[in-house]
């Protein structure tokens, strides 16, 4: 008698195991990210700062995936981390990216959560920052934009 209960016991112990291996296996998965940083230009008009602007440089994401279930996702900054007297007067951030690689990524705002697949992905990054009175004063910028990836 002893002997058939331990060979229940074993038997569900190792059904719950394999059902959480399973279920972590379906909705868990991990990214690594390696960032380089862009660079921000002026529009003519000096009301706008942008990587996608002509002389801006766009910052890229490298995404690597393992499992299922993860996103990437840009949150902009409220202000400069660094600015000129005024640079953080009357101004706000929007964010874009495209990818490459596992997961193909078209011109998308930052702030929606793309799903990746599993492998690298490449995204490219732009951030702009808009004055939405008068002109950014001369200087230099410094601005943190944050990859979310989960």
């Amino acid at each position: 008698m002893s002997r058939l209960v331990s060979k229940r016991l074993l038997a569900i112990a190792l059904f719950c195991l394999t059902s959480l291996w399973t279920s972590q296996a379906l909705s868990l998965g991990v990214c690594t990210l390696v960032a380089s940083d862009g660079t921000l230009a002026a529009s003519p008009d000096f009301t706008h700062l942008s990587s996608a602007n002509s002389g801006g440089v766009h910052g890229t994401v490298t995404a690597t995936v393992v499992g299922l279930g993860v996103t990437i996702q840009l949150l902009p900054p409220a202000v400069f981390t660094s600015a000129p007297s005024g640079g953080n007067t009357n101004i706000s951030f929007s964010t874009q990216m495209t990818g490459t690689g596992a997961t193909l990524i078209s011109l998308t705002v930052g702030t929606t959560p793309i799903s990746l697949l599993a492998g690298i992905t490449t995204a490219n990054i732009d951030l702009t920052a808009t004055k939405s009175s008068g002109i950014f004063p001369a200087g230099s910028y410094l601005a943190d934009l944050t990859v979310r990836c989960q």
